[in-house]
């Protein structure tokens, strides 16, 4: 019994001498003498310039941008995604994803070629809620819940609202 007790305890000793080396030569390896940082050679530190941010004031005309923008990526290139950013009326007019194709291959160039020409911002229910006018007089609202996270209502009746008259 004494024996199993002297076998663990000299076992344990190893490995905390064992330990310590490794620790040692690694602390040699990575650490300057004298100086507790990790170095970090001259060449890393003039191609990656780290702890270094950019500030980029976001105006809204880029924010609205990003969403339109946005939204046509995903109408041409992965539909599903767009579909489900449609708010719940949007939706019921579609009646089912394969709707939403449909009406997509019938307005693919539509699409692809809109930009915006009109906007107004409103805020409703503590949302905000931009409203965009494509040169096809088609309306896109997005409701913006925080930035980037976002639904749709499309309205491609081609006719003109009254906010942008």
């Amino acid at each position: 019994m004494r024996s199993n007790l002297v076998k663990q305890i000299a076992i344990c000793v190893i490995i905390v001498i064992v330990c310590g080396v490794v620790a040692f030569l690694i602390k040699g390896f990575f650490i300057e003498d004298g100086n507790d940082e990790f170095s970090v050679p001259e060449e890393v530190k003039d191609k990656y310039e780290y702890n270094e941010f950019q500030i980029v004031n976001v105006t809204t005309e880029m924010l609205i941008q990003r969403y339109f923008v946005d939204f046509k990526s995903k109408m041409i290139s992965s539909p599903r995604e767009a579909y489900d950013l449609l708010n719940s009326e949007t939706k019921e007019n579609f009646k089912n994803y394969s709707d939403f194709e449909i009406f997509i291959d019938n307005n693919r160039d539509q699409i692809r070629t809109a930009v915006i020409q009109k906007y107004t911002i409103q805020n409703f229910n503590g949302s905000d809620r931009y409203i965009l006018l494509d040169q096809y007089n088609n309306k896109y609202t997005f409701t913006a819940k925080a930035i980037l996270v976002y639904n749709v209502a499309l309205d491609f009746d081609n006719e003109i609202t009254s906010i942008f008259e």
